[in-house]
């Protein structure tokens, strides 16, 4: 709704202040907007220019986050997977957890069921008990049994069920 409003004010602000105090919020904030309005090429190149000026903003991996995950949504999956890589270099533990599911899907989803696993896993390892951890353990075990690696996903099932019991993953991992 709101942002073809916030566009021109946000423009305006960077035009004035390029380098301003809140520069690389404002941004952001255009990315975002630019995302929402349906210019994804915009928001690229804006995300670009934030990353390019402003790279360690802390306005950035919550970007790049957003992004990767229109990136995802559009089955783009190599941009998506380059931007969660990104997204994860963040100091918000909550947001890097995002950024490796998010990781994850992108190449699960682009039939790199290896890398896919790794990425889950690093997910789990980092961040046991975050609230994606039952659906990263998961699908863990669904890349590894689309990798062809049943044993190992196997035991990857039976993780979900034993450390994630009352996960909406337990269910579908009992099942397998």
């Amino acid at each position: 709704g709101r942002f073809n409003e916030a566009l021109p004010s946000l423009e305006a602000y960077l035009a004035s202040k390029p380098n301003g105090d809140v520069a690389d919020f404002a941004l952001a904030h255009v990315a975002h907007a630019q995302l929402e309005l349906g210019r994804p090429d915009d928001a690229r190149k804006t995300l670009e220019t934030l990353a390019s000026k402003f790279p360690k903003s802390s306005a950035l991996p919550t970007t790049r986050l957003r992004l990767a995950e229109a990136a995802l949504t559009a089955k783009q999956y190599d941009r998506a997977a380059e931007l969660f890589r990104l997204a994860t270099e963040g100091a918000d533990v909550g947001l890097k957890a995002r950024a490796r599911s998010g990781l994850g899907w992108a190449l699960l989803q682009g039939g790199k069921a290896n890398d896919a696993a790794i990425a889950f896993e690093v997910l789990l390892k980092e961040t046991p008990d975050d609230p994606v951890a039952g659906d990263a353990a998961f699908a863990r075990a669904r890349a590894l049994e689309s990798a062809k690696q049943i044993e190992p996903a196997l035991s990857a099932y039976e993780t979900v069920l034993s450390r994630y019991p009352k996960s909406d993953a337990a269910g579908p991992a009992a099942l397998a």
